[in-house]
């Protein structure tokens, strides 16, 4: 930054850059719910809200690990972050060969947290009878079309393109258990 200039940021408190990042984060999460593709890029060019997108992988398996006990609400945390890091390092593999050019890992990584937001109503996949069943499905089919919304947008390839990059790198693992276990 040349000399003279200050970020944005400099001015203010602690207090007021915390509440000011909050209100962002909540907008942030509310785009991501309403499939929002503009706030997507938003995230995009924001390369400090890896914290965010961190806050909101938690946030999102805490709320859906709300139906089970302390224990398996840890693992789901735990799990999901997990799910995050390699998701995303499955996206950017399978973007990079097929792309043949460099995908930015962060990028990816801080766009796919705020994706996970379709976690949470993983909360009521217990409800009974066929009700539980049908939030799964659909929150696993948000999920993965909020999948396919950031990793258009990180890329800037067409939605078709990022349907395949995100169902090769979904798939690939499955085929690759599967084919272990046989």
């Amino acid at each position: 930054m040349p000399q003279g200039e200050r970020d944005e940021r400099g001015d203010r408190g602690w207090a007021q850059l915390f509440f000011s990042d909050e209100a962002r984060l909540w907008t942030r999460v509310r785009g991501a719910f309403r499939l929002e593709p503009d706030i997507y890029a938003e995230i995009d060019r924001d390369p400090g809200s890896i914290p965010q997108a961190f806050l909101v992988v938690i946030g999102s398996a805490a709320v859906a690990g709300l139906s089970w006990s302390p224990y398996l609400m840890f693992l789901s945390i735990a799990g999901l972050l997990f799910a995050w890091l390699v998701a995303a390092a499955l996206i950017w593999a399978v973007a990079s060969l097929m792309l043949r050019e460099e995908v930015d890992y962060a990028r990816l990584l801080r766009c796919l947290g705020f994706a996970y937001v379709w976690v949470t109503p993983l909360l009521f996949s217990n409800l009974p009878l066929l009700i539980g069943s049908l939030i799964t499905l659909g929150s696993i089919a948000l999920l993965f079309y909020s999948f396919l919304l950031a990793t258009r947008q990180v890329l800037s390839v067409p939605l078709e393109r990022a349907a395949a990059m995100c169902a090769i790198a979904t798939l690939l693992p499955i085929v690759l258990i599967w084919s272990l276990t046989r």
